[in-house]
């Protein structure tokens, strides 16, 4: 969702854009950071659902849980910058807020 997310930021700035375009190497670099930091944040809500950690120490692994999903979506946020639109603003702060 975060790959479909950012290609989205990038034609809205660029309509004209071709795929070759989009990917270059530090589009796929941002990604994969996003990709690493989305599924360290589902990591932690796993080790808080199999059990795997002490009920006292959840709220704990919740909280460093979040700090991936800050981490997931930093790329979006730089890739909006460079690629400034409104509907993308919009698009980037719903989805945050939903996930």
């Amino acid at each position: 969702m975060l790959l479909n997310l950012n290609l989205l930021l990038k034609f809205w700035h660029t309509p004209c854009l071709t795929i070759g375009d989009a990917f270059d190497s530090e589009f796929i670099a941002a990604n994969v950071i996003a990709c690493v930091a989305n599924a360290c944040m589902l990591f932690a809500g796993a080790v808080v659902e199999l059990g795997w950690i002490e009920p006292k120490r959840e709220d704990e692994a919740l909280k460093l849980g979040f700090l991936p999903l800050l981490f997931a979506f930093a790329p979006s946020v730089v890739i909006l910058g460079y690629n400034q639109s409104t509907h993308g603003l919009v698009v980037l702060f719903l989805t945050i807020v939903v996930w």
